[in-house]
């Protein structure tokens, strides 16, 4: 009779987890993000790694919204070696969207380093992962001699406050 009870308990708790996994899918889906990559327009060698520390400060700071799972560089590397390209240290336009549908996001980020000097001119869109429309886009000149942080800090508003689907999450800093 023990493992009957067992048995039943196994059997309820995969049941339950059936009924909700579906729905806790959906609903991270609709608020997933994959920071791709953005292209260092005035050196296209990125010979600063500008490029690079835009994404990975992008994801950081998006990382910190209660409202949008984000992707971890560190995953996106991990598809990268699936794909059969462990050697790629950044992932480039024809990779982005092959990316994003193994990773399982709804948006895709992209963007550009117009300028850095004497101020920093981005430019970023969201679009869906799967169809390529796009939802959004951002253009943030920051001020003259300020920083990446900073800029890097705007961005993230904007991204945050286009994707916000709550009254919450648009107030959230």
């Amino acid at each position: 009779s023990a493992v009957l009870v067992i048995a039943l308990a196994v059997f309820l708790l995969k049941l339950f987890r059936l009924n909700i996994l579906p729905e806790e899918q959906a609903m991270a889906s609709d608020q997933s993000i994959a920071v791709m990559y953005f292209d260092n327009v005035p050196d296209p060698s990125d010979s600063e790694k500008m490029a690079q520390m835009m994404t990975s400060l992008l994801i950081t700071d998006l990382s910190e919204s209660q409202y949008l799972q984000v992707v971890s560089r560190q995953r996106l590397h991990d598809l990268l070696k699936v794909l059969g390209k462990e050697g790629q240290t950044t992932i480039d336009r024809i990779t982005a969207t092959e990316i994003a549908s193994k990773a399982g996001v709804k948006w895709m980020l992209t963007g550009q380093i117009l300028q850095s000097s004497p101020r920093f001119v981005i430019t970023s869109e969201v679009a869906d992962a799967t169809t390529g429309k796009v939802k959004s886009t951002q253009k943030i000149a920051g001020d003259p001699n300020e920083d990446i942080f900073s800029v890097v800090d705007k961005l993230s508003a904007a991204v945050r406050s286009d994707l916000a689907t709550t009254a919450a999450a648009r107030q959230e800093e």
